[in-house]
C-alpha cells in the first residue's frame, strides 16, 4: 500500500485521535443509533480518556502522515481487550482496519495472551466476524447501554 505506517500513540497526536473517534462515531453511527446515544458516545471521547488508554498499547495507523485509524489493546494475565478501535469512514474497506487489528493481536500474542475480547458496534460486527471473532461465550447479547456486542477470539 501507499504511504502507510503504524506507530505507538504519542501525546502530540492525542487531539487528532479524539477528533478521529468523534468524527467516525458521528458518521458511522448516524443511520444505526439514536442521536442521544451518538452524542453520549462522542462526549466520552476526551484527551483525558485517550491519555489513560495511551498507558497501554495504543497505536495509530497513518496514511500519508495523517491518523486514519487507531486502536488499543489492554492486556492482563492471559486475556486482552481491544478498545477505541476505529477507521475513518473515508478509509474503510481498504484493509487498513484488518492491518491494524492484526498488529494489535500480534502485540497481545507476544505478551502470551491466549484470548482477546472487544465490544463491537452494530456497524463493525461484520468486520470482526470476518476477522474470526465470535460472540463471547457463544451468546449473541446486545448491550443497549453501550450499543455493542461482546466478542472474543482465541489467539494462537
Amino acid at each position: 500500500m501507499e504511504d502507510i505506517k503504524i506507530e505507538k500513540l504519542s501525546h502530540e497526536r492525542y487531539e487528532e485521535v479524539v477528533n478521529l473517534l468523534k468524527e467516525t462515531y458521528k458518521k458511522s453511527f448516524n443511520n444505526y443509533y439514536p442521536n442521544a446515544f451518538i452524542d453520549f458516545t462522542v462526549r466520552r471521547q476526551t484527551i483525558e480518556n485517550i491519555k489513560m488508554k495511551a498507558k497501554h498499547n495504543f497505536y495509530v495507523l497513518l496514511y500519508e502522515k495523517k491518523v486514519v485509524a487507531c486502536g488499543c489493546v489492554i492486556t492482563a494475565k492471559d486475556c486482552g481487550e481491544i478498545v477505541s478501535f476505529c477507521v475513518h469512514p473515508n478509509f474503510q474497506k481498504r484493509g487498513l482496519g484488518k492491518l491494524l487489528l492484526q498488529y494489535l493481536e500480534q502485540i497481545a500474542q507476544d505478551k502470551k495472551i491466549k484470548r482477546i475480547t472487544c465490544f463491537s458496534s452494530i456497524i463493525a460486527l461484520p468486520f470482526y466476524v470476518k476477522n474470526a471473532y465470535n460472540f463471547k461465550d457463544d451468546k449473541m447479547i446486545f448491550s443497549e447501554k453501550f450499543g455493542s456486542f461482546h466478542l472474543e477470539k482465541a489467539l494462537k
